[in-house]
């Protein structure tokens, strides 16, 4: 059973992680095997529910973006999911990510910096907060 499944641990894995903080770490990525950066207590769903987080999800998107197509993504957060799109779409293919988020963007930038097919607006994506 996973720690996350496990309510003793995580009351006591938890405030000790947010009281130890690390900092920044970086972990394999789930779906494209490339480096993630994050911070280990902000951050930690990344690592802490490993490959199931949002498994649906990527799934998903996995049997709908193909080698060459365009994708755009409105909130980039850390570049977890870009990275994941960058993969799929390719060298031929393009990815638009949106993030304004000041918190956000020293992860998103080194997490996309070597990604050829990666460009970043930091804007958001609205007329209103």
């Amino acid at each position: 059973m996973a720690i996350h499944q496990q309510k003793i641990l995580r009351r006591i894995i938890i405030p000790l992680l947010k009281k130890l903080n690390p900092g920044k770490i970086s972990i394999r990525h789930h779906y494209t095997n490339g480096r993630i950066v994050l911070d280990a207590f902000n951050h930690k769903g990344y690592w802490y529910h490993g490959r199931k987080r949002e498994i649906d999800t990527m799934e998903l998107f996995r049997k709908l973006i193909q080698p060459g197509f365009t994708v755009v993504e409105v909130g980039g957060h850390i570049g977890y999911i870009t990275n994941f799109f960058s993969f799929l779409a390719g060298e031929k293919g393009k990815v638009y990510v949106f993030e304004p988020g000041e918190n956000n963007l020293p992860y998103i930038k080194e997490n996309i910096e070597k990604l050829t097919n990666v460009t970043l607006i930091q804007k958001a994506v609205s007329d209103t907060n």
